[in-house]
């Protein structure tokens, strides 16, 4: 056994060679070594601890076949690894495993690999492609963060769920494969994807969190299909956006949900929607139309703010209409080509308390 911390912060150790009868290495053992470029590991070595080759500059490791477990953050920060191959006794990629491995352009996931931890390839800058194998069931949060040569992923059909921010600014990500069993998005999982034109969501999905699309500049067109009830900040920034397709379970359109889709020309609103969010469509530029349904009977500030393509709007009889505070600004004002608004006088009386002429 290589015991814990053993050679912590030898900074001029470059090479190392353990011997046949080595088992386990211990947690944060070889921890910045920052010279250490060469290991030897030998064919009966079963486990590598928590952080053991933590910020080390190692270019290239092979493990042995005979490694089972490979401890939380035991390759964080090796900034110059370039390869690594996993064995196939692996089952599972813990916490911050490869975090921070700058240089790493490629790894090969064995078919063993059943969970890959949060974290686990955060900042993996080089990473152009990784292949996951079927037997992957569960993939955690930040996983693939900021790995921004990313180009295309494939989930295998075993994942129900996307963590939160998994492929948060994968700015060259163009295509990701959704498996049919995905049930729920996590949030912001997808945020700054700049690259991504399309997605097609699985018919499963129940539930997609806040900022899922967020600043996803080249996306074009989105059709959710599931049972979703609730959209909060999704698609926000996504200014080449033209059209979605929302589910008939939506109930709630929540707060900046479509804000600065400057392209956006069309949504339908479905019939059982009741509450659209503060600011859900501001800045909607090119949006010329849209009809809200009788089921709507909440509307907070700011929802039509700056629609200023807008020539048409009708509003249902409404129960409330959220103070006009924080953005300091009426339901449809800054909605400057604005000519016709249909609606019942209850709603009408609503919009006057700060609605000015001027603004039509």
């Amino acid at each position: 056994i290589i015991g814990d911390y053993v050679f912590d912060e030898c900074k001029d150790l470059r090479e190392i060679r353990l011997p046949a009868n080595i088992k386990s290495i211990g947690e944060f053992a070889f921890q910045r070594c920052w010279r250490l470029k060469e290991i030897y590991l030998p064919d009966g070595l079963e486990s590598i601890g928590r952080g053991a080759f933590s910020k080390c500059y190692i270019e290239e490791i092979i493990l042995p076949d005979s490694v089972k477990s490979i401890g939380d953050a035991a390759f964080d920060g090796c900034e110059r690894l370039k390869e690594i191959r996993l064995p196939a006794s692996v089952e599972s990629i813990g916490y911050s495993v490869f975090d921070g491995c700058e240089r790493l352009k490629e790894i090969h996931l064995p078919a063993s690999v059943k969970s890959i931890g949060d974290y686990a390839f955060y900042q993996c800058r080089s990473l152009k492609e990784i292949h996951l194998p079927a037997s992957v069931e569960s993939i955690g949060e930040h996983a693939f963060r900021e790995c921004t040569e990313l180009r295309e992923i494939t989930l295998p059909p075993s994942i129900e769920s996307i963590g939160e921010r998994t492929f948060s600014k994968c700015r060259k990500l163009r295509e990701i494969h959704l498996p049919a069993s995905v049930k729920s998005i996590g949030e912001k999982a997808f945020e700054r994807c700049y690259r991504l034109k399309e997605i097609e969501l699985p018919e499963q999905v129940e539930k997609i969190g806040r900022g899922a699309f967020l600043d996803c500049f080249s996306l074009e067109r989105m059709e959710i299909k599931g049972e979703v009830r609730k959209l909060e900040e999704t698609f926000g920034s996504c200014t080449n956006l033209k059209e979605v397709k929302l589910p008939e379970t939506l109930i709630e359109l929540g707060d900046r949900v479509f804000r600065s889709c400057t392209s956006l020309e069309r949504v339908e609103i479905p019939k059982q929607v009741e509450i659209i969010g503060e600011g859900a469509f501001y800045g909607c530029s090119s949006l010329k139309e849209i009809e809200i349904p009788d089921s709507v009977k909440v509307m907070d500030r700011g929802a039509f703010f700056r629609c200023s393509g807008m020539r048409k709007i009708r509003l249902p009889e409404l129960r409330w209409i959220e103070p006009d505070e924080g953005y300091g600004v009426a339901l449809i004002t800054g909605c400057t080509s604005l000519k016709t608004v249909l609606a019942p006088k209850e709603t009408a009386d609503l919009i006057k308390r700060g609605l000015e002429v001027s603004d039509f």
